[in-house]
């Protein structure tokens, strides 16, 4: 069996098993687990958002990355990468991340998402960046040493850049063409205020 056969029984195998609705699966994979040397998590959304809900930064500027939606797909590590209304910032980091979608029968049925990479080491960072939608000028970048610090801060991290640029009009207002982005939001929805939350159908 190859590795990619082995992925991707592995990801049929979660999509058919694993209920995000029960509350013990939804605390191990709603975030990220550690598996062994790796982190694990489980997104599940309609068929429909997962086909066009990923976006790249690259030297074209902000692109819908050309894949099968469907299928396996990598995140090199340092691509600013954004996953449309379920994280309110542009994730960066130093750690390759594997992707693999399986869609369900109708636009409207659930699809599964795996997210699978290494642990990050010693000195591996991820970044919280917001960046110009118009021009694309970076706005504020947040760095947390997940490698030197542990993966158990992530969360905390992601909370203090979503703050700190929130907080500030001048770090929202793109200081070469003047927009203003909207308001950052974090993954999970209660940790938001209802202001940060509505940004959510926004970005």
């Amino acid at each position: 069996m190859t590795t990619m056969q082995s992925l991707a029984e592995l990801a049929l195998k979660m999509h058919e098993s694993v209920d995000l609705t029960d509350e013990r699966d939804l605390r191990r994979f709603v975030g990220f687990t550690p598996v062994g040397e790796n982190l694990v998590g489980i997104r599940r959304r309609a068929t429909k958002l997962m086909k066009e809900d990923l976006l790249e930064i690259g030297p074209k500027g902000i692109v819908q990355p050309r894949h099968d939606p469907f299928g396996l797909y990598v995140i090199l590590g340092g691509t600013p990468h954004h996953t449309r209304h379920l994280f309110g910032y542009w994730h960066i980091n130093d750690v390759d991340e594997v992707l693999i979608t399986i869609g369900g029968q109708s636009p409207d049925d659930e699809a599964t998402r795996i997210l699978m990479m290494r642990y990050p080491r010693p000195g591996e960072r991820d970044m919280f960046a917001w960046y110009c939608e118009r021009c694309v000028t970076l706005l504020y970048c947040y760095v947390y040493e997940t490698g030197t610090h542990g993966f158990q801060g992530f969360w905390r991290a992601e909370d203090e850049a979503v703050r700190t640029f929130n907080s500030d009009p001048k770090l929202r207002t793109c200081p070469t063409c003047g927009a203003e982005h909207p308001l950052g939001y974090r993954y999970m929805a209660n940790k938001n205020t209802p202001a940060e939350e509505a940004a959510r159908a926004l970005f």
